[in-house]
């Protein structure tokens, strides 16, 4: 049996089929990225359900940046898309565009390093889409 690891603990897995364990982040900041995000984050239950136990399947991660820093106006996001609570909180805050941008970036970093997410960064995405 093969299993193919993203960071995850080491589990017994009784079956001899090849598993791909897999870590995504899923970031949302502004209203777009909930709209987006919700049903993926749904998707993702229900395809981890339909494994069992014997996977751990796809391991989300979301990450809220903290931009829409209005607590009602962030809670509405969850409460009204049904999704779950954010793993990490950047709390990147108010400022001008630039600012905010800045300081998405600075307190991402570290989460990158930490979760070592399986998914290939948006400019890997971008460069293998426009080699067609």
């Amino acid at each position: 049996m093969q299993v193919r690891r993203a960071d995850f603990t080491d589990r017994a897995l009784a079956n001899d089929g090849i598993i791909f364990l897999m870590k995504i982040l899923v970031v949302v900041g502004a209203r777009p990225n909930f709209m987006k995000a919700a049903p993926i984050l749904k998707a993702i239950a229900g395809f981890n359900g339909m494994l069992g136990e014997w996977a751990d399947g796809i391991r989300p991660v979301l990450v809220h940046t903290g931009q829409h820093y209005d607590a009602r106006m962030s809670d509405a996001f969850f409460s009204d898309l049904e999704m779950p609570q954010p793993d990490v909180f950047l709390g990147a805050g108010s400022g001008s565009h630039a600012q905010q941008t800045a300081e998405i970036m600075k307190r991402f970093e570290p989460v990158l390093l930490q979760e070592k997410p399986a998914v290939p960064s948006t400019a890997q995405c971008r460069k293998r889409s426009t080699a067609f």
